[in-house]
């Protein structure tokens, strides 16, 4: 019995010391001062197997957009620019490629972004093909403009963690709605942010929530009235108001100088 969890055991770790190896690490600078392999984050995508990482150095020029098709990791140097160089990206889309090849199992990190977007749809697209799923992003920075998560076939656990939400806004359409599940916000600043759902009266029944994030500088409601049945948990919000849901649910929230 021993030797059989043994063997097992060793089989695992070599399968992943193994995929681990066949990975590679791709460069990008826009910044003649400190040279990379690719001077175009997209230019690096597309040139980048499955599960590859790109490391995005930091610089005064923003990227332009990045269209993932594929699994990738990709890594930025600042969101502030204080330390170190900001690494500011205009846009990324999380597409699918076909049927069988998407950006599914991505992660991002340490970026400014413009505007995210997720859509699964592709060219030759057949209802049930389009879904895409386990994404991460985290320690980034989303500020202004509009971002958007509009997926006909089904998105499922997308984790936002330990970002910053800064003067922007976040729209949700389905048509059909039940496709969407495990939708984690968690420990995020959401400043002056505001999250909209595409559709009248959507129910997401409990697949969205907001977990340890806090909540500033709102004027007007944080959420508008067709995102129903959302979740809210252990949420500050400070001069932001948590109106504007129906059918969802509050737990353990603290408000301080919002009007309703």
């Amino acid at each position: 019995m021993k030797t059989t969890i043994f063997k097992t055991l060793n089989l695992l770790i070599a399968s992943f010391i193994s995929t681990a190896t066949f990975a590679t690490v791709w460069t990008v600078s826009n910044d003649a001062n400190r040279p990379a392999q690719f001077t175009d984050v997209q230019a690096a995508h597309d040139a980048a197997s499955p599960n590859d990482t790109l490391l995005v150095t930091g610089s005064a020029t923003a990227y332009n957009t990045l269209t993932l098709v594929k699994p990738l990791v990709v890594y930025g140097e600042s969101i502030d620019g204080v330390e170190f160089a900001k690494t500011r990206i205009t846009s990324i889309n999380f597409r699918r490629l076909n049927s069988s090849l998407s950006s599914s199992g991505s992660r991002i990190y340490g970026l400014e972004v413009n505007n995210i977007s997720f859509d699964g749809t592709f060219s030759g697209y057949a209802v049930g093909e389009g879904t895409l799923n386990d994404f991460i992003i985290e320690r980034c920075r989303i500020t202004g403009g509009g971002s958007t998560i509009y997926q006909y076939d089904g998105l499922s656990d997308l984790t936002f963690r330990n970002c910053w939400f800064e003067t922007g806004s976040l729209t949700i359409g389905f048509p059909n709605n039940s496709n969407l599940s495990n939708l984690i916000f968690t420990n995020n600043v959401i400043d002056n942010w505001s999250f909209y759902s595409a559709y009248t009266n959507m129910e997401f029944n409990g697949n969205i929530v907001f977990r340890n994030n806090l909540f500033i500088n709102r004027t007007s409601n944080a959420f508008n009235n067709n995102m129903q049945e959302i979740v809210l948990e252990n949420n500050i919000f400070y001069r932001a108001e948590p109106a504007g849901l129906v059918n969802s649910t509050f737990n353990n929230n603290l408000t301080y100088l919002c009007n309703n």
